[in-house]
């Protein structure tokens, strides 16, 4: 995973059959328990019990927004402690990002090497022409005004 605190899940169990779909709600509890914010997506309510809150939207409107029986539990019998995120200095934070960035630039110009290289050719056409046009427009100019 790239460190996302924040897992939208649109219908993690939809396509996979039980095993599998309970396999991957293990993991997606895992990554809760990790301290990962996850977002479950779904048409099912046996998925959706699995979640802390259940928040039912019909036409785009929020019907229902209610706490699952085993998370009212399990917030009674042993309420979790408030864990703080240390994102450290606002110039490591920004190394980070930029650095992410770089990482997933780089990623994507490996796996799509055409276009990567048909995209660099385009642009050094672009500044070979633009620099061509300008030194012609300047030799013209001072062939012009250049009178023996």
């Amino acid at each position: 995973m790239n460190g996302g605190e924040v897992i939208l899940a649109d219908e993690p169990t939809g396509a996979l059959d039980k095993k599998s779909g309970e396999e991957v709600m293990a993991l997606l509890g895992e990554l809760h328990a990790e301290g990962h914010t996850v977002v479950l997506v779904t048409h099912d309510m046996a998925v959706a019990e699995h979640a802390q809150r259940i928040i039912e939207i019909r036409d785009g409107r929020i019907v229902d927004d209610r706490p699952t029986a085993a998370a009212t539990a399990a917030a009674s019998s042993n309420p979790a402690p408030l864990q703080v995120r240390s994102e450290g200095s606002g110039w490591q934070a920004l190394r980070d990002r930029f650095g992410e960035a770089f990482r997933m630039a780089l990623r994507a110009m490996n796996a799509h090497r055409m276009r990567t290289f048909l995209t660099m050719l385009g642009i050094i056409i672009g500044i070979a022409s633009v620099v061509s046009v300008v030194a012609l427009g300047t030799g013209a100019r001072q062939a012009i005004l250049w009178i023996p």
